[in-house]
């Protein structure tokens, strides 16, 4: 669990097991008691991201399932309670999912610079504040529930760098 190594001598006494993730079917299951649909899908599909991108950006902790479920229920309470900021709901969100300084780091480089995440109101990742940073992550997290306030904006800026190439 990365808290502390254990003892080479404890080692070769032991075999090790190394255990993988549950699948994103899984754990959609698992989540569908907890969450709508287009919730799950949402956070089934940043998680599988930050697990398995081919070691582009590499997490020394990726999400585990009981903190996707942890996730799921805040989002839930949130919105339940009317709280549909983006940024409140990302910075909150990114406590939860990135335990250390490197994890931090690699996710935000993640959300600033990933080809699923780019945000064509803000082409260049290096121009983000924090606070845009974790609005992009709640904005991801929350499409399809949550309407964008500058969802035309978007739609148009993207139609525009479509034309330029």
């Amino acid at each position: 669990n990365f808290v502390r190594n254990i003892n080479d001598a404890l080692l070769r006494r032991l075999h090790p097991v190394q255990m993988t993730y549950l699948t994103a079917d899984l754990e959609k299951k698992i989540l569908s008691e907890h969450c709508t649909p287009q919730l799950i899908t949402n956070i089934v599909s940043v998680v599988d991201r930050m697990r398995y991108s081919g070691g582009s950006y590499g997490f020394d902790r990726p999400p585990a399932p009981e903190e996707i479920l942890q996730v799921g229920l805040y989002i839930n309470n949130m919105l339940s309670w009317g709280l549909t900021q983006f940024d409140v709901i990302g910075r909150n969100v990114w406590a939860i999912v990135s335990k250390s300084d490197h994890d931090r780091a690699v996710l935000e480089h993640m959300m600033r610079f990933h080809p699923d995440f780019l945000d064509p109101l803000i082409p260049d990742g290096r121009a983000m504040n924090m606070d845009q940073v974790y609005a992009k992550l709640g904005r991801t997290l929350l499409r399809g529930i949550v309407e964008d306030p500058e969802s035309r904006k978007r739609e148009n800026a993207w139609e525009e760098m479509e034309m330029e190439m």
